[in-house]
């Protein structure tokens, strides 16, 4: 399909020098081009899943960028550990020490129809 889009002159520059020296013609250059946006745009998605909201505050892009701040500094992992808890004992039962997360749920559900 053909069409006309209009780029600044400098932008206009900068890409044809880019793809002269890459040995593209500018439709290859733009097309690749559009192509990688497009596909940094589905990564970027599937990781930030909340990006998807993020047009509708396209009017108030202080507010924007201040919400988009909070979620990524929420989103950092923090070194929170939390402390081992037991409950009138001595922690697990014998046979359950060492055993994985999923073989104390199997033994806790066994004989209960949830398995």
């Amino acid at each position: 399909m053909k069409t006309s889009i209009e780029f600044p002159d400098s932008l206009f520059r900068r890409a044809k020098s880019s793809a002269a020296q890459k040995g593209q013609t500018m439709t290859a250059f733009v097309t690749s081009a559009v192509e990688a946006k497009l596909a940094a745009d589905e990564t970027t998605a599937a990781e930030k899943p909340w990006m998807q909201f993020a047009g509708l505050l396209r009017k108030d892009r202080k507010e924007a960028g201040r919400i988009l701040q909070r979620i990524e500094e929420s989103s950092v992992k923090s070194n929170y550990q939390a402390k081992p808890v037991t409950f009138k004992g001595n922690g697990l039962e014998t046979e359950f020490r060492g055993a994985s997360l999923e073989q104390i749920r199997d033994a806790a559900y066994e004989n209960h129809g949830c398995g």
